[in-house]
């Protein structure tokens, strides 16, 4: 559901700040607050929402896909040992928590017996992973 607070900053971004306390809706700049019939000719219609949600739920899951593909094509010396994090990190994010799937890998260490090319591929892995949850939401 997009607010009203949503809409004005929206349709009116060169306001300043909106602030809604229940009825009472204040402009930023002091300037005259629109008619509730100017603020919901600027709602989005229920198709272009649906639209809107349908698109973000697509892009969703082709960076998914995305990830799910990087994972499978990292050498065996990670798949491997990182396997179960991995699911974990899948179900995190089926459940939406990215904070969690992100702090997952962030916190994940390299096995003591890596030699440094495989430090050195394990860390870019790291952050090539990291970004991609983080684009899931952008």
């Amino acid at each position: 559901m997009i607010s009203i607070h949503d809409i004005l900053a929206h349709a009116f971004p060169d306001r300043g700040g909106w602030t809604v306390d229940g009825e009472i809706i204040t402009a930023g700049d002091g300037g005259i607050v629109p008619t509730m019939e100017e603020i919901e000719a600027h709602r989005p219609s229920a198709e272009a929402a649906a639209a809107e949600q349908l698109a973000n739920i697509q892009s969703r899951a082709n960076g998914r896909a995305a990830l799910r593909a990087a994972w499978e094509a990292l050498p065996a010396y990670i798949r491997g040992p990182f396997r179960e994090k991995f699911e974990v990190a899948n179900t995190l994010l089926d459940e939406g928590d990215d904070e969690a799937a992100i702090a997952m890998i962030e916190y994940a260490e390299a096995p003591a017996s890596y030699t440094l090319e495989q430090a050195t591929v394990f860390a870019a892995t790291k952050t090539a992973m990291k970004a991609g949850i983080e684009n899931l939401s952008a």
